[in-house]
Parts: C-alpha cells; structure tokens; sequence
C-alpha cells in the first residue's frame, strides 16, 4: 500500500518596487510620447502623426478639429494645418520635428508655419510632445515642441501593408446634412502604402546584419470631395441688356413703378446719396462693350427649373467634386560604425495636386466666393532629408551631429494667372501691362456671380536647414549638455 504524507505550508509575500513610465526622472520637461502602437491603433482619421499632439495634457487644436471635435478633413496628411494648436491658453510658435529637424518651413505670404513633410504611422516609432518647461535647446517660443521620430531596421525583416478606405454609400450622414433632412456630400478617401525595414542584405555581396539596416515606407491618400455652390446668374434676355423682368410695370417714362429699378452708376447723385439717372425700361444695352460681353460669355446659364428673372439662386452647380492626390515617400539608413559610433540618413519626398472645380463654368474660369474664387490648383511639396551622427566618447560623454533640409514649395494658382490672352479673348488693349491676367469680375449686390481673377493666387518657396551639435557629459547624477544649432 502507498501511504500519503501530508505536505508542508508555506506563504510568501513578495513586495517589488518599479518606477514609474509616466515620469521622466532625468529632465524636468513636461512631455508626453506616444510609442509605435498608439501612434499605429489609435483612432485617427487621416492618419496624421502630428495632429495626436492634442493628445497632450494642456493641448487643444485652434480649429476645434483634430480629436476635440467631429472628423475633420483637416486630419489628413496633406493640409498643413497640425501645427494650429493652443498649448495651455498660450497661441505661441510651435515647432515641428521629424527625427529632429525642423518640419515646419513657413509658406503663402502670411508666412506662417505649416506641416511639411508627413510620414505614415507605420513608418514611426514615437511621437513626442513638450509642452512646458523646455531646456536651452528649445528655444523658438512658447508652443508645443513635436517630434515625431522615424523608426529603424533592424535584424529581423519586417512588412506591413495596408489600404484605409472611405466611400460616401459606405459612411454615415453628417448630422448637418441629417437635420436638413439632406444627403451627405460626395466623400471618397483611399488610403494605400507599405512599410518594409531590416538589415541590409545582399546575397554573397553583403551581409548586413547587426551593423546596417534599412526602411522605406510609401503612400498615396487620394480623395474626392464635393463643394456645394449655387448662385444667381443672368438670364439670356440680361445678357442681353434687358433687365426688365426685374420690375412688373412701367410708367409711361420707362421708370419702374413696382420692382427693381436700375439707375446709371456714371450719373450724379442727389442729397441723400442716390443716382439721379435711371435706364428707361431697365435696359442697358447702350453701356455693354465688346469686353463686357466677352466676359458675360465665360458664364453659365441658370438652370434651376422654372426660374424666373427674379429666382436667387437660379444655378445649381452639379460640377462640385475636386480630387487630390498626395503620394509621398521615406527610406532611412542605419550603419553602425564600430561600437561607439552610429549614424544614420534619411530622405524623404511627398507632393500634393488638388484641382478645385470650376462649378461648371463653361470656359476655364471658375466664379468667385467669399475669398476668392474657385477653380484653383494646388501644389504642396516637400523634399528633404538629414544625416544623424552619434559618437560615444566614453559611457559619459556622447555627441550627437545632426544636419537638415527641408525644401517647401508651395503654390496656389488660378487660372488664367499668366500669358493670359487679353486682346483676343476679351478686347482688351495690353500696352503698357507688365502681366497678362484675367482681371476678373465682382458683382456687389443682388447675388450675382461674378469671375475669379486669374492674380489671386499665392506662389511660395522656403529651404530651412538646419545644422545642431549636442554634447552630452554625465557626472554622476548631474547632466549637462552643450552644443549650437
């Protein structure tokens, strides 16, 4: 028989001690880093690293639309606008890294700050926000600080793809257009790229492994988005001359008794301000020139049904979609030069074309709007890269040489902006005209649309480089770190 021994008891308590993440004991900055998960599954439309600095204790978007409000277009990785933020009721610059070279060169004539460069998540690995108590180093004004840091190869290969979509049939209303009892607007948004890093290997040429890797990271955000437009605009018999149907009768003068009258602008005016000549009968045909009517011509003609000269609006644009296109690209190296020495180069290139609609204008020009006007392209591009060089002099004393070189150019053209042919397509003299533009037309009253000037756009070109040496020498528990940039 087998006999069964009762066991001994025994109970153990053990107390362990970790410090905490949230706290950086080494520096007195207040920060918050956001590592390769959050960055990557965060809910985040647009995919746009640098618009998670709202994420940030203190940190609110001026727009009221990057996390604090409903999904905005202004998220996506192409409008430039992550760098609109409010740190703790403080509007001051902000300044935008990437990998620690300045990512935000200035461009339209304001000369603001704006987004260059936008990598895609999957070709992160953090994003780091300062929002107080900066060192020596920072040193631009009193906003947030972004750096959003480029992630490395390493040993082991990896891959990511992925395509993000949105389709108008596929979302749901927004709650504007859902209370108007309206459809949404026309939404489309592809979202495509791939993310490949590891070491770099070159079958009986080069093993790489432990000392040289590679990333490179591709993606192209295409959407499609509707602008509503509706105006008023004149009728075959106002193109005319004849604005008559403006009043519903006459005297025997030809002066409006009971609807709108039309005065001549070249009269005088009498004690309160008036014209003191009318146009019998509303008509104007006497005062339409060759260039009058040539402009009249780049016109639509209404076509809301049954509308009379007095509908406003009489035109409903069913050309409102515009597309852009922004394909951008980054590939960073990695080489390990001995034990102590480490650097690493990184070039990127992105470039946006956005085609405003013309609102189905019939020749090239597009009506005005509260700014002014459509019908416009837009460029935004960027290229650039930096070369990081880390030399470990001693387990105290580390430099890091750092150089960057962002080249923005930016530009916002109308059409007819140049070489635009006055003479012929307008009758229009151009002695003495240093450019040739379409001039443009504004209408100042009545709702009547009127024609963007080919002039009123903005062409902007900035290089920022950047050159930073920091030395860095621990003596037991001080840091102390010296450098220029």
């Amino acid at each position: 028989d087998m006999a069964l021994s009762p066991g001994s008891v025994t109970e153990t308590v053990q107390v362990s001690a970790e410090s905490n993440s949230l706290i950086n004991t080494a520096s007195p900055n207040l920060s918050t880093t956001l590592n390769t998960q959050e960055v990557t599954d965060l809910p985040n439309n647009g995919r746009n690293p640098y618009v998670m600095v709202t994420l940030a204790p203190g940190v609110i978007s001026t727009t009221g639309n990057y996390f604090q409000a409903k999904s905005s277009q202004y998220t996506n990785p192409y409008s430039g606008t992550a760098v609109a933020v409010v740190v703790d009721g403080s509007g001051g610059h902000n300044r935008l890294l990437l990998d620690g070279i300045p990512n935000d060169a200035a461009e339209r004539f304001s000369g603001a700050s704006y987004t260059n460069f936008v990598p895609s998540p999957e070709a992160v690995q953090e994003v780091t926000v300062q929002n107080g108590i900066y060192d020596a180093q920072i040193g631009h004004g009193n906003g947030t600080v972004t750096n959003t840091v480029v992630r490395s190869g390493s040993n082991s290969l990896h891959g990511a793809a992925y395509y993000v979509f949105q389709n108008t049939y596929l979302d749901a209303n927004t709650y504007e257009k859902a209370a108007a009892n309206q459809p949404r607007n026309n939404n489309q948004v592809n979202q495509t790229g791939f993310v490949l890093d590891g070491p770099v290997y070159i079958p009986k040429v080069y093993n790489g492994r432990n000392k040289t890797f590679f990333m490179v990271s591709f993606e192209r955000y295409a959407t499609h988005t509707a602008i509503n437009y509706s105006t008023r605009l004149p009728t075959a018999d106002e193109l005319k001359g004849d604005f008559s149907a403006l009043c519903s009768s006459f005297n025997s003068n030809g002066l409006c008794t009971s609807g709108v009258q039309l005065y001549d602008p070249l009269s005088g005016v009498d004690a309160n301000g008036n014209r003191t000549t009318y146009f019998p009968y509303n008509n104007i045909a006497s005062r339409i020139n060759a260039t009058g009517a040539a402009m009249a011509s780049y016109l639509p003609s209404p076509n809301v049904p049954g509308a009379t000269a007095l509908t406003n609006p009489n035109y409903i644009s069913t050309q409102t979609s515009y597309p852009s296109t922004y394909p951008s690209f980054i590939v960073r190296f990695d080489q390990a030069i001995g034990q102590n020495n480490k650097l690493n180069v990184i070039f990127f290139r992105s470039g946006l074309t956005q085609n405003y609609p013309l609102q189905g204008f019939p020749k090239g020009i597009g009506p005005t709007n509260s700014s002014t006007g459509y019908g416009y392209n837009v460029y935004r591009n960027n290229r650039g890269g930096s070369v990081d060089d880390v030399q470990q002099f001693s387990s105290t004393m580390v430099l890091d040489s750092r150089l960057g070189l962002v080249y923005h150019p930016f530009g916002l053209v109308y059409p007819g902006n140049a070489n635009f042919d006055l003479s012929s397509k307008l009758g229009m003299t151009t002695a003495g005209l240093p450019y040739n533009t379409f001039p443009g037309e504004y209408m100042n009253s009545d709702g009547y649309a009127g024609l963007a000037p080919g002039a009123g756009g903005q062409i902007s070109e900035n290089t920022v480089g950047s050159l930073d040496e920091i030395l860095t020498k621990v003596w037991g528990r001080h840091s102390v770190r010296f450098g220029w940039e």
